[in-house]
């Protein structure tokens, strides 16, 4: 099959899913729970750190995890790395922090419960990291 071909395919599925409601960030949180945007930052020696929070109504044992990520054109993008927290609680927070040996990328960080689907990202910095 003709490379172009399965790429078009993809994105007229991705379209029709995004109009027709086949991707919606709010759903796919657990029920009661709710997080904002991940905050991605470097420090002096460009080591990164992300930070992801999320608060729930009710206490229930759940995993919240926090990855620093980079995009990558035509691909899935790669996660550089990230941390998990699993616990009965109502409150979440994690942070991660690392290097990726002095590459330069448009970095992102991402948050989310492992049990469903809803990336929360953060915007993106095109900085080198750390070595």
């Amino acid at each position: 099959m003709d490379t172009r071909v399965r790429v078009l395919g993809v994105g007229v599925g991705l379209t029709a899913a995004l109009l027709f409601g086949g991707a919606s960030a709010v759903q796919a949180d657990p029920s009661g729970c709710s997080a904002p945007l991940p905050t991605l930052t470097f420090d002096s020696g460009n080591n990164m750190t992300v930070k992801g929070t999320a608060s729930c109504s009710a206490t229930s044992t759940r995993t919240w995890r926090v990855e620093i990520k980079y995009q990558k054109t035509l691909s899935p993008d790669p996660t550089v790395g990230g941390s998990s927290y699993t616990a009965a609680t109502r409150s979440y927070s994690r942070s991660y922090t690392t290097c990726d040996d002095g590459a330069a990328h448009p970095y992102y960080g991402r948050s989310f419960f492992s049990t469903n689907t809803t990336y929360h990202d953060s915007a993106t910095q095109d900085k080198r990291s750390c070595g």
